[in-house]
């Protein structure tokens, strides 16, 4: 499973639990680590950074995929619902 990580970081994303941001770029393909002092690519950083980055997205868009997923369950629940009555 390939996830386009352009739709994850549409400017950028915050990352609370190491306080960083995260961007990417798409004309040079590149993704950036961003603190209050420094922007560095995200090849440059640490491999603790390089691991926690792409467990973020995954970890993102699987939520996001839950929750579409959950809200489409509730409103057909509540369509046959309205049926009955």
């Amino acid at each position: 499973m390939q996830i386009n990580s352009t739709l994850q970081i549409q400017e950028s994303s915050a990352i609370c639990m190491i306080q960083r941001k995260i961007e990417y770029r798409k004309q040079n393909k590149k993704s950036w680590l961003i603190g209050q002092d420094y922007k560095i690519e995200l090849l440059e950083a640490s491999s603790g950074f390089q691991s926690v980055v792409p467990l973020f997205l995954v970890t993102q868009h699987l939520t996001k995929i839950i929750k579409s997923n959950s809200n489409s369950s509730r409103r057909e629940i509540s369509v046959d619902e309205e049926k009955e009555i």
